[in-house]
């Protein structure tokens, strides 16, 4: 294939078909290399992917949260703002680990949930802190903060 497209490319003065068609299989052949990158690329993201799940899945058995604690900021006529802090210990690998906190009614159904993240070292204990707003009426019903695993 690569001799015939030398071919065309050299003794494209007399045949005027010729030159068209180096440039179709030129196209194709352009095309073709761009799936095969995009193929590699894909693989190789789809890979590392994969790998980071499975060590963040490993790394949240690592960690344990010691207690919640909720501060009230603001209180407005529709909203209250409260300061979420959890205090969380890294028992594994030093790694950024996002924790979800939720609040629960006497029933234990969810009312508000928020994600706090930070870079605990091996063995580190680190408070990490949120702001979520929360309808007046709702935060009247909270009993509880509870980790969500």
């Amino acid at each position: 294939m690569i001799k015939v497209k030398k071919m065309f490319r050299y003794n494209c003065l007399i045949p005027h078909a010729r030159c068209i068609f180096l440039e179709i299989l030129t196209l194709n052949e352009k095309r073709l290399r761009m799936k095969l990158m995009t193929n590699i690329l894909f693989k190789i993201v789809f890979a590392t992917g994969m790998m980071l799940w499975a060590t963040s899945a490993v790394a949240a058995d690592s960690v344990e949260v010691l207690k919640i604690e909720t501060l009230m900021m603001e209180k407005g006529a529709d909203n209250v703002s409260l300061t979420v802090k959890v205090f969380v210990k890294n028992n594994g690998d030093p790694a950024d680990i996002a924790v979800g906190v939720v609040a629960l009614d006497g029933e234990g159904f969810e009312l508000e949930k928020i994600t706090v993240n930070g870079l605990i070292k091996n063995g580190q204990t680190k408070v990490l802190v949120g702001i979520v707003k929360v309808p007046s009426d709702v935060y009247g019903r909270i009993v509880k903060w509870e980790w969500k695993k």
